[in-house]
């Protein structure tokens, strides 16, 4: 089983939740772009559920074109992080299939294992030990 975010080259791998994006080196994704917020929103699990929650960004969060807050998303959702676009991806086993009728976009992303840092724009960080 996995989830992921899926920019237009990679598929970045979120295994821990709430999941943080932003430019702040603390996030989960981080995104150093300036019109993306220091921490600027999150996705969140409820149970076999998921949620993006727009975090108070400058530049607004959207899902499928519309301005959230707070909102349920599901696989194949575009979510745009200010100007920064990103597709959402859900499977129930470890196959992902990333295709033009599950993203609306015809690429082929391969699976980073190790996305420390996933292009000049995007690093991953996974969550602090406790």
């Amino acid at each position: 089983m996995g989830t992921f975010l899926i920019n237009e080259t990679q598929i970045i791998p979120m295994d821990f939740f709430p999941f943080t994006i932003g430019r702040q080196l603390s996030c989960n994704l981080v995104i150093q772009e300036p019109t993306v917020s220091r921490i600027h929103a999150q996705i969140v699990k409820s149970g076999n559920e998921f949620y993006l929650e727009d975090l108070g960004s400058s530049g607004g969060t959207y899902l499928n074109s519309l301005k959230v807050i707070y909102i349920k998303i599901s696989t194949g959702d575009n979510i745009l992080l200010s100007q920064i676009p990103l597709i959402f991806a859900h499977s129930k086993t470890d196959d992902l299939r990333i295709d033009e009728q599950t993203t609306g976009h015809f690429f082929k992303p391969s699976i980073d294992t190790n996305p420390t840092k996933l292009n000049i724009s995007y690093f991953w960080r996974p969550p602090k030990e406790k």
